[in-house]
């Protein structure tokens, strides 16, 4: 049992070893395929280079094109990488925006991306007019799991600082549910404030608050 848990958190699921199965699946894969682009989330990591490192070894040289986040956080500053980090052919963006700043900050050149668009957000969230209210309204929108816990931590430095005030926290809804839940209990639990986080479309929550 030992030995099964020890391989298993500590080993198979680190690196290098995971760079290293990748890049002999990826190699093998490119042997027996014709494949003629490959396309994957960019996010600079060590995976996405043991995916190129097998490309470029490889006598099939697909196109290589990776798929860059619509935004950004202090999470992507691994993006200020060297230049010689290995890069693929073409980075597609989804617009103008995400492509200055990998531009801008990332110093990545322009010639290298392409923009796509998104499809997940295709209408123009439109401007709502409402009454005021002496009662704050405050939406915050999680990006990354450990935001809701930054955001608890500055509470408990000014734990007042939210009085009188309505929070409607908008969970990321693909993935780090357990962490999100754990730390919105933390901050019901510690915190006197009027809060939910119930489902709705993103220009519902807008004209909420």
């Amino acid at each position: 049992l030992f030995a099964s848990e020890f391989y298993t958190h500590l080993i198979i699921n680190r690196s290098p070893l995971r760079e290293l199965v990748v890049y002999h699946a990826i190699k093998n894969h490119l042997k027996e395929s014709q494949v003629e682009t490959i396309i994957y989330p960019y996010e600079d990591k060590s995976l996405e280079h043991a995916i190129l490192k097998a490309v470029g070894s490889s006598i099939n040289k697909p196109k290589t094109i990776g798929l860059a986040h619509a935004c950004h956080s202090t999470a992507y500053l691994c993006y200020l990488r060297e230049a010689n980090s290995p890069q693929p052919d073409l980075i597609a963006t989804t617009g103008e925006k995400a492509q200055d700043w990998l531009y801008q900050r990332a110093c990545i050149p322009q010639k290298k991306m392409v923009t796509w668009g998104s499809k997940r957000y295709h209408s123009i969230i439109k401007k709502v007019d409402r009454s005021t209210s002496n009662q704050l309204r405050i939406l915050l929108l999680i990006g990354i799991y450990y935001e809701i816990s930054m955001f608890t931590n500055f509470l408990k430095q000014a734990p007042n600082v939210l009085g009188g005030c309505q929070l409607w926290v908008r969970k990321k809804p693909h993935s780090w549910q357990t962490e999100q839940n754990e730390t919105i209990a933390s901050l019901q639990k510690d915190h006197t404030v009027n809060y939910r986080d119930d489902g709705a479309s993103l220009q519902e929550q807008f004209e909420w608050c």
